[in-house]
């Protein structure tokens, strides 16, 4: 009798792994992704931006937009500084200074102007960047090409509307003196009605040095659309760096980290609701962050770590760690609904003038943190490479070098 049961037990047991294996097989079978399409651009590339209806190509002298299968030229003006997309890809900024280069300690007129994804020119913003301030911070909306510009070293945020008008300026800190050394970033919701910012007092310096004031006072803030501000937040470390807002503006994660003078780092990522709130908190000094097109995931990463969080629960989903030797997270992307999560290793090396990315290989995980796909390129480049989900997660591109290669689920 004990023999019979010793061996339905084994029997039991062989059935249930036989049919998590099976489950596993078919859940990567249905996850596999083919390359459909390879597109060579233009030599020269520098940086991609992709969407799903919409994938672009920078380099030094122009913008190759394709789209429905054509490409659009559209020429950089001279004195070119600097482009700036919305997130979704609706709307551009194109940013001229004049002159462009300079050893002179001279004041410069920098020239913001705003185009839709057809090229079509709406509205130039136009400002003074004097010698001795940093250039502003600038953020598109997608739901009708606004600007929001802020500065960080005098912490003055200026709202404007969809035709370059302003609406308001906002000193985050009138008491506070001007800062070279200052931190201010900011992010949109999709819709533009939700302005996320986090900006600092001062530089900050490492807890028990000599500094008079080490920690920075950084906060993060919530704004509308047109500068009402709704909340803000004294966060707990010393520093902070990056801020992101989900599509539907209604979390938004920031990092907060103390560097102590003996090497010691405190370190986490703080996400907060819409209304101000701390939701929940994980232990990463995040560098990258993407939540999922539903705003119901949150993925964050920093150079070797990979995490996501649930946000509808607060918890942490799972977590991924790469080896050095590999090279490091170079960029990421999580599907519409949290499904699938895309991962692009490469390593880096500084030739004295910009990085050169080797041995770029891509990742993709289930929403379990399994390992579905890898697959890796033998390019080297000196454009960052790009990945992006589109159609849900129907469909992957990457932008590695002057290629553009896409991919489709089986």
């Amino acid at each position: 009798m004990r023999v019979k049961i010793i061996f339905f037990i084994f029997l039991f047991l062989i059935i249930a792994a036989a049919g998590f294996l099976l489950a596993q097989e078919a859940a990567h079978k249905k996850a596999v992704y083919e390359l459909t399409d390879e597109q060579e651009i233009m030599d020269g590339t520098d940086s991609w931006f992709i969407t799903a209806s919409q994938q672009a190509t920078l380099s030094a002298t122009q913008i190759v937009f394709l789209k429905n299968g054509e490409t659009a030229e559209f020429l950089l003006p001279p004195q070119y500084f600097k482009t700036s997309f919305s997130n979704n890809g609706r709307f551009f900024a194109i940013q001229t200074l004049a002159p462009r280069e300079s050893v002179e300690k001279i004041d410069r007129d920098l020239t913001i102007t705003v185009y839709s994804d057809e090229m079509r020119e709406l509205y130039r913003l136009n400002r003074k960047v004097y010698y001795d301030h940093t250039f502003p911070a600038v953020a598109v909306s997608g739901d009708d090409g606004s600007v929001v510009l802020g500065e960080s070293d005098s912490g003055v945020v200026w709202f404007s509307d969809g035709n370059g008008n302003l609406l308001k300026e906002v000193v985050l800190f009138p008491d506070v003196d001007y800062d070279l050394e200052r931190t201010l970033e900011i992010d949109l919701s999709d819709d533009g009605s939700q302005v996320a910012v986090i900006a600092s007092k001062r530089g900050g310096s490492p807890a028990g040095s000599n500094a008079p004031n080490p920690d920075s006072e950084s906060h993060l803030f919530l704004f509308t659309r047109e500068g009402k501000e709704l909340w803000r937040k004294a966060l707990p470390e010393f520093n902070s760096s990056e801020v992101a807002i989900s599509p539907d503006g209604q979390s938004i994660v920031t990092n907060s980290y103390t560097i102590s003078t003996d090497g010691k780092l405190a370190k986490r990522a703080i996400i907060f609701s819409q209304k101000g709130n701390i939701f929940c908190q994980t232990d990463l000094l995040f560098k990258q962050a993407r939540f999922s097109g539903d705003s119901k995931f949150l993925l964050l990463a920093n150079n070797q770590e990979l995490q996501l969080l649930d946000l509808i629960n607060g918890k942490l989903r799972w977590s991924q760690k790469i080896s050095g030797q590999t090279g490091m997270m170079v960029d990421l992307d999580i599907s519409e609904g949290g499904e699938q999560v895309a991962v692009l290793v490469a390593t880096n090396d500084w030739d004295g003038r910009q990085f050169i990315y080797r041995l770029p290989v891509v990742t993709i995980y289930d929403s379990q943190g399994i390992e579905i796909q890898k697959f890796s390129f033998s390019v080297e480049t000196y454009g960052k490479p790009i990945l992006r989900f589109t159609d849900h997660d129907k469909n992957l591109m990457i932008g590695l070098g002057n290629t553009l290669y896409s991919y489709q689920k089986k």
